[in-house]
């Protein structure tokens, strides 16, 4: 006890009771004991188990990024273009008109974005089917 207060005292830590030390000693062993009784093959197979599962946990979370990388580079040209053509949406005459317009005006294509993206959500599925 004495060596992780002292452990804890340099760190700036809590020092551990004597159930985490015990409990910690269990593990230890525990995991002296397994290694000393599995043979290199078994161990090798584990490990690229779990890597293959790493692997592919990581190329899906990888797709995922990419589709919103590319929804935010889409939604970010689009808005350009909408925004920098007159003809499309001409300019604000008022700036404090186009300012409330944005922050307090009622928009049916917001309302319904917002309750498909909801539905598409729950279903686990937003913007899937492009």
């Amino acid at each position: 006890m004495d060596y992780y207060a002292e452990d804890a005292k340099r760190i700036g830590g809590k020092p551990k009771n004597k159930t985490e030390i015990v409990e910690e000693a269990i593990k230890e062993l525990y995991f002296k004991m397994i290694n000393t009784t599995q043979d290199g093959d078994v161990v090798d197979r584990v490990n690229r188990l779990v890597n293959d599962q790493v692997n592919v946990k990581i190329e899906n979370l990888q797709r995922k990024v990419d589709r919103i990388l590319y929804l935010a580079v889409k939604n970010d040209f689009g808005n350009k273009l909408v925004y920098r053509s007159p003809s499309i949406i001409p300019p604000p005459p008022d700036m404090d008109d186009a300012i409330e317009i944005i922050v307090d005006e009622e928009s049916g294509w917001d309302n319904a974005l917002e309750e498909y993206l909801m539905s598409a959500m729950k279903n686990n599925d937003p913007g899937e089917n492009e």
